[in-house]
């Protein structure tokens, strides 16, 4: 595992031949075969014959765009993508820090004198892949109709009552 700069030395007790040590890999290249050499050493320097363990590793999930609209005919400014990304996070069951690249555009529609002025947010991040998770990144961002609703709640609480929140988008 040069391209990993990962090397493990060490000593892992082992009291009956049932025993299992295990070390953990990082780093590690997707759709890569790789080898892991063992051997024991006794308390008498005598040498196993060693063992070898032969695994791949799986292609790596992709990065996931998700976004959700807020509308209203009233501005805000103060409100920031990433306290957005904080309320929709806790419905993936992440990390926010995972969420990354959080932002907001602004869409305005009508703003003649006479025509009511409508304001569109679209907040939107994209989850990061994780190489150690066997969770997929669309299934956390898929959100079921109540965890899409319990976003839409705590936007409103955020946002003010004059905004109506739709349209979350895996």
């Amino acid at each position: 595992m040069s391209h990993t700069q990962d090397t493990w030395y060490g000593a892992l007790n082992v009291y009956s031949t049932t025993a299992v040590g295990s070390i953990m890999p990082t780093y590690l290249w997707s759709e890569t075969d790789y080898q892991i050499c063992a051997y024991a050493e006794n308390i008498y320097e005598n040498w196993s014959a060693g063992s070898v363990y032969y695994f791949s590793t799986t292609t790596m999930d992709v990065n996931y765009y998700w976004e959700i609209k807020a509308t209203s005919s009233t501005t805000t400014t103060n409100t920031s993508a990433d306290t957005i990304r904080d309320i929709v996070s806790a419905q993936q069951g992440i990390n926010p820090k995972r969420n990354v690249n959080a932002q907001v555009t602004q869409t305005t529609t009508g703003g003649r004198r006479l025509q009511t002025t409508t304001n569109e947010y679209t907040y939107s991040a994209v989850i990061a892949a994780a190489r150690d998770s066997e969770v997929t990144t669309l299934s956390i961002a898929t959100l079921s109709a109540e965890e899409q609703a319990t976003v839409g709640t705590d936007m409103v609480a955020v946002l003010g009552t004059s905004f109506g929140v739709s349209g979350y988008t895996p």
